[in-house]
C-alpha cells in the first residue's frame, strides 16, 4: 500500500518533469495551472512508496454527484504497480461513499496505452463516446 497525503501544488513539479505521460516533462505553464487548480477542486492526494513520491490523484465532484478523476505518475511508478491499484482501488470506493459521489468518469489520451491498462485494471470500463484526442471511461466497481 501507498502512504496518502493531501494534494498540494507543489507536489506537481517533482512528478510532472519526470511523469509518465511525457506530455507534461516541458509543459510547466500548463501543470502549474492544472496544480493549482486541482489542489483546491476536490479531493487530491499524493501517495509515496517507503517514502518515495510516485504520483498523485483526485476526484473533481460535480453538484449533481458526478466525479471525474485524474491521475498523474512519476515514470518510476511502474515499480510499484501493485501497490499502486491496490491504493486506488481502495480508495475510490470509500471517496465515493464519503462524498455522496454517484458516477466516476475518467477520460485518458488516445495512444497513451499505460492510462487506459491502469483505468482497466482499475475496472473503469471504456464507454462508446470518444472525441479527437480522448476515451472515455466510467467506473464499474
Amino acid at each position: 500500500m501507498l502512504d496518502i497525503k493531501p494534494f498540494k501544488k507543489e507536489d506537481a513539479e517533482l512528478i510532472c518533469k519526470d511523469a509518465v505521460d511525457d506530455s507534461l516533462h516541458n509543459n510547466e505553464e500548463y501543470w502549474q495551472k492544472w496544480a493549482a487548480i486541482n489542489e483546491v477542486a476536490g479531493p487530491g492526494f499524493t501517495g509515496y512508496y517507503k517514502g518515495e513520491l510516485v504520483g498523485a490523484a483526485g476526484i473533481n465532484i460535480t453538484d449533481d454527484g458526478v466525479g471525474r478523476v485524474w491521475l498523474v505518475m512519476k515514470s518510476t511508478a511502474a515499480k510499484y504497480k501493485f501497490s499502486i491499484i491496490k491504493t486506488l482501488r481502495l480508495m475510490l470506493p470509500i471517496l465515493m461513499k464519503n462524498f455522496n459521489v454517484k458516477s466516476v468518469i475518467a477520460d485518458s489520451r488516445k495512444g497513451f496505452i499505460q492510462s487506459q491498462r491502469l483505468l482497466e485494471h482499475l475496472k473503469f470500463i471504456k464507454m462508446d463516446v470518444e472525441d479527437d484526442t480522448n476515451y472515455f471511461y466510467e467506473y464499474g466497481g
